[in-house]
């Protein structure tokens, strides 16, 4: 069975975006419901912690998400998100695809390197099939995919802006329907 993980950026410089990201969200996951009907899902929001909004949920079980569901503030946490995500999978028999979606940059991990999630990556994508792509609106993320080794062509760097958001989520879709 196959898996998406989604890790959604909610730190403090996403207030600004917080309705259109409600909004973007769940247009995502009723067109997951309606094209991927066996395909679970995990929503994971992070700054410098991390929320599971929802965890390995059968699309058809997902609730609505709702605005009070997601309230950014503080910092941005890359590293220790996607350390604690891949953690939490490492070790099942789940295909997964993480796909990482933020607005600004690394400031804020304190338990996981860049060359510890580089490792992880290269090694699940060759023994387990995972799939990663980042989607960042800030000028680095080309450079911040490079370091963490996520290929190019799974990296998108998108628009932190009312029409931004739901173009990146057209760009999840797409990608993910092509994997």
């Amino acid at each position: 069975m196959k898996e998406i993980a989604l890790l959604l950026d909610k730190s403090g410089s996403m207030i600004g975006l917080q309705k259109t990201t409600v909004k973007a969200v769940n247009n995502f996951i009723c067109e997951q419901k309606s094209i991927h009907t066996k395909q679970r899902l995990s929503l994971i929001q992070f700054n410098e912690k991390q929320s599971w909004t929802y965890e390995h949920q059968k699309l058809k079980d997902i609730p609505t998400f709702e605005h009070k569901d997601y309230q950014p503030s503080g910092l941005t946490a890359i590293y220790d998100t996607l350390g604690e995500v891949i953690k939490k999978y490492k070790n099942n028999n789940t295909e997964v695809t993480i796909v990482l979606l933020t607005d600004g940059y690394e400031n804020a991990s304190q338990k996981f390197t860049a060359k510890k999630i580089r490792k992880n990556i290269k090694q699940l994508e060759k023994q387990k099939k995972w799939k990663f792509i980042y989607l960042g609106a800030d000028s680095s993320t080309f450079l911040d995919t490079e370091i963490l080794g996520i290929s190019k062509q799974n990296t998108i760097q998108i628009e932190a802006c009312e029409k931004g958001i739901p173009m990146a989520f057209s760009v999840i879709q797409k990608m993910i329907s092509e994997i």
